[in-house]
């Protein structure tokens, strides 16, 4: 998500510029700037929110549609990782299922 607001989306990466990702399914009408912090946005099980993910390059939309594309740059250099940690969420299911019911509310 862009820190600030309540809307989020997926990061898609086009596999041509490692550092490159677009932030979809964001509505036209916010005025994201260039230099927009993009952060985790807490929902699903696998980060927790805030963490940094880079930030925003620009924006726009594409052929008239109702959803911005935007252009982020990633916060981490994903070819020079050395190492990397894989962690097992041992509650996603319980926190999946509590979530399921929130929405129900």
């Amino acid at each position: 998500s862009v820190e600030g607001t309540p809307y989020f989306g997926p990061l898609v990466w086009d596999g041509e510029n490692s550092q490159i990702v677009t932030l979809t399914d964001i509505p036209n009408q916010l005025n994201i700037k260039p230099k927009a912090k993009v952060v985790t946005s807490g929902l699903g099980v696998i980060f927790p929110k805030g963490i940094m993910v880079g930030t925003v390059l620009k924006s726009g939309v594409k052929g008239g549609g109702s959803f911005l594309d935007i252009s982020v740059k990633l916060s981490t250099n994903f070819y020079a990782l050395q190492h990397v940690y894989i962690i097992k969420n041992n509650f996603a299911a319980e926190q999946l299922l509590l979530e399921a019911q929130n929405k129900e509310l």
